[in-house]
């Protein structure tokens, strides 16, 4: 089983690490930011026309920032934004195995199928930083569990030190990450080790939580998400638990997404432990409490994120015994390698996508105003917006400016020092872009539909600079 596991994080790693173009939605946007810290560092003005760069310190997105900039003079952002990925899939695997090996240590063998876990949702949309909390959480809760059993006071001090730095990492990445560290932490001592040296735990997370009163005080959250009554957004809340299973119900259009051979993956798991427990194998309670307590937390708030680590506490939980018996142990490992193999197959293909994407950003001098103009946002190869944020990648590499970076967000230390579009469409809305309406303030345009009239309408008005696959660079605009 250690042979498969090890073979599943290859797995996980040579996706990071063997193609040139990641399939991840939001990937751009925090090269984007963490480009500019540097430059700013360096003393290089290209991204200061159009955005104020300001130092993160706040609970979203920090860690990524700190980390990626501090390493971005020696080996690019783009480099540094692998190895903090490599430690989030990696981490959250061998760091879900160590709190295993202490919370019920019967239970470790579960990591493999929580493998699977690692291309779901979460992965393919760039949850940055909340991926990067995983392992820290895990850390923490095995530290959190190792203090009360510590065989002496110096040593238990010792991990409380530790505990506390974790949960500053798990804090400066992801607010949400550090509720449900606190959560599961308070679940452990109501159901595991009881109020032995609780005051240690206590003064460990008094750091984190201070911090987090200040931001809070001095710095209180706007435009935050909110519960959305529309059927909508509910269709979407309450079908957002299967998210890490990589199944994604988008209720606008009444469809499933998923990738079939991860679908078939976790059937074959299921099929496993429901055959598990058939036989006598025992769920554990204890961390099924734990799962409640996150199912919960889920139905109340209006954000999703609360899921991803929801999925493997729910692993944890799962029927034992399976692991004993040849046949069930080999459908587990195949669905493992079935899963993994799959996203990396995905990954081959969607390089010639991306490349044509690169191609035509490439047109493009430096410094310019982009807007994109893009209906057809989905790869062909994952079951999400790749090419949301495309656009994105022309700032990263070249400066300049596009309407939809995420430069707005209260958690991103880019801000936008004036807008120079007058009248937009608006990002989920490309489809209505009229270019005598929102042609004004741009000075090109970059183009992936299949809507004639768009295409058409930009011909006849704006020089057409490039042209690769499915994308087209319109520019420069003669009526800017």
């Amino acid at each position: 089983m250690k042979v498969a596991l090890a073979l599943c994080l290859a797995c996980s790693l040579a996706g990071i690490w063997l193609f040139r173009y990641l399939p991840l939605t939001d990937l751009p946007e925090y090269l984007l930011a963490a480009e500019a810290l540097t430059a700013k560092a360096a003393g290089d003005t290209r991204y200061t026309e159009f955005f104020t760069i300001e130092f993160p310190t706040q609970p979203f997105g920090s860690s990524y920032f700190w980390f990626t900039s501090g390493l971005s003079f020696l080996l690019g952002a783009e480099t540094a934004t692998r190895i903090y990925l490599s430690i989030a899939l990696a981490g959250t695997i061998l760091g879900f195995a160590l709190w295993l090996r202490a919370v019920e240590p019967s239970r470790e063998i579960q990591a493999l199928p929580a493998t699977i876990l690692l291309y779901g949702f979460f992965f393919q949309v760039g949850f940055l930083p909340f991926l990067f909390a995983m392992p820290f959480v895990f850390l923490a809760l095995r530290v959190a569990l190792d203090i009360p059993r510590a065989e002496s006071s110096r040593r238990a001090g010792r991990l409380a030190v530790w505990l506390a730095i974790l949960l500053l990492v798990v804090y400066f990445s992801h607010i949400l990450a550090f509720a449900v560290v606190l959560l599961a932490m308070l679940g452990q001592v109501l159901l595991f080790t009881g109020r032995r040296r609780v005051w240690l735990l206590s003064l460990a997370a008094l750091p984190s939580l201070w911090l987090l009163t200040w931001f809070l005080a001095t710095e209180p959250p706007t435009g935050m998400p909110a519960f959305d009554w529309s059927s909508i957004f509910l269709l979407f809340h309450f079908t957002s638990v299967l998210l890490p299973f990589n199944l994604v119900f988008d209720p606008s259009l009444g469809i499933w997404r998923y990738h079939t051979e991860t679908l078939l993956a976790w059937a074959m798991v299921v099929g496993v432990f429901a055959a598990a427990w058939w036989s006598g194998g025992r769920i554990s309670r204890r961390l099924g409490a734990i799962c409640l307590v996150l199912i919960v937390m889920w139905l109340l708030t209006p954000e999703f994120h609360v899921t991803y680590p929801l999925a493997f506490f729910l692993a944890a939980a799962a029927p034992l015994g399976w692991h004993r018996k040849p046949l069930s142990s080999a459908v587990v490992v195949l669905a493992c390698l079935l899963a993994a193999g799959g996203q990396l197959g995905r990954m081959v293909g969607f390089q010639s996508e991306a490349r044509d994407l690169h191609r035509v950003i490439e047109s493009i001098p430096d410094a310019q105003r982009l807007q994109p103009v893009i209906t057809d946002s989905e790869s062909k190869w994952f079951a999400s917006h790749a090419f949301f944020h495309a656009a994105t990648w022309y700032n990263f590499r070249k400066g300049g400016t596009n309407p939809y970076t995420v430069a707005h967000l209260l958690h991103f230390p880019l801000k936008y020092r004036k807008q120079v579009f007058p009248k937009l469409p608006g990002e989920w809305h490309a489809a209505d872009f009229d270019y005598a309406v929102h042609g004004r303030g741009t000075d090109y345009f970059l183009v992936r539909t299949s809507d004639r009239r768009i295409i058409d309408q930009l011909r006849s008005n704006v020089p057409l600079r490039a042209h690769s696959g499915s994308w087209l660079v319109f520019g420069p605009n003669p009526r800017p």
